[in-house]
């Protein structure tokens, strides 16, 4: 099977759900009524000192990361990936 180019790209609205649901399934907390809250109001999830990226491609989302810096150190805070099924070698396949 012909493997698919992964593009690494910023995270938009329409990644929210099934960055939710890579989150859930890791493990991983997060805030549905904090910062990971889903905003209406057009001004995004960001602050200037954050990066929210995804790892896709085609329609799905395999991997999610969430950091920060304060100009001099930068964290990981939410770091996630998609379960890799038995059979697949790609959660992508």
């Amino acid at each position: 099977m012909k493997s698919k180019e992964i593009i690494i790209r910023e995270f938009t609205m329409d990644d929210y759900e099934k960055v939710v649901a890579i989150w859930e399934e890791a493990g991983i907390h997060y805030r549905p009524n904090g910062r990971e809250q889903p905003r209406t109001d057009g001004k995004g999830n960001k602050n200037r000192a954050s990066n929210f990226l995804v790892a896709a491609a085609d329609q799905r989302i395999a991997g999610v990361v969430l950091g920060t810096h304060d100009g001099r150190k930068g964290w990981i805070n939410r770091l996630a990936w998609q379960r890799i099924s038995a059979g697949k070698t790609s959660p992508l396949d």
